[in-house]
């Protein structure tokens, strides 16, 4: 039980930095002129960031590359943090069978 919470509590960590990932692209994008209003931009980021890429709402042309970006950003993000809970649950479950 208690390995289960902490599990649950650094997957939702590394959830929480994800989702900053994703607000700080949203912001880039609003920066520069990808979008006029912060919710498509956050929307965009996100399908982005997931590589969902619906593609229903783009930035500006100038800015679309940012998409690609912010793609690879997120497969990156999450073939990390996979690594990393994977580390982290071998390492608890390590120090518990002490």
């Amino acid at each position: 039980r208690t390995m289960t919470l902490i599990i649950s509590l650094y997957a939702l960590w590394m959830l929480v930095g994800m989702i900053a990932g994703v607000w700080i692209w949203a912001v880039v994008l609003l920066l520069v002129g990808g979008f006029e209003a912060l919710e498509p931009s956050i929307y965009f980021a996100l399908a982005a960031y997931t590589t969902l890429g619906f593609g229903d709402v783009l930035p500006s042309e100038n800015w679309r590359i940012l998409g690609a970006m912010i793609g690879a950003n997120g497969m990156l993000g999450f073939g990390l943090a996979t690594a990393a809970l994977v580390e982290f649950i071998t390492s608890l479950r390590d120090d518990l069978q002490k």
